[in-house]
């Protein structure tokens, strides 16, 4: 992310639900810490997020997202 900051996703699978969880590390902290989630079911057809960190508040869908952060396609 510059600056000190680094990104990281995990993807999971609970039930019929994907999600991919987003963390970032502060360089003031030193530790991951939780970002977002991004969540994908049968029902929904298409990622949704949640935000958790005020600066993943503005990401509404998950091309915008990947605009920013392409390292991160394969997850989705």
């Amino acid at each position: 992310m510059g600056d000190g900051y680094f990104l990281k996703a995990s993807m999971g699978q609970v039930g019929s639900f994907k999600i991919v969880a987003i963390d970032w590390e502060h360089p003031n902290y030193g530790y991951f810490t939780d970002a977002m989630i991004w969540y994908n079911s049968p029902h929904t057809m298409k990622w949704n997020p949640i935000s958790i960190a005020n600066w993943t508040e503005k990401y509404k869908k998950v091309d915008e997202f990947l605009k920013e952060f392409p390292e991160l396609k394969g997850f989705f």
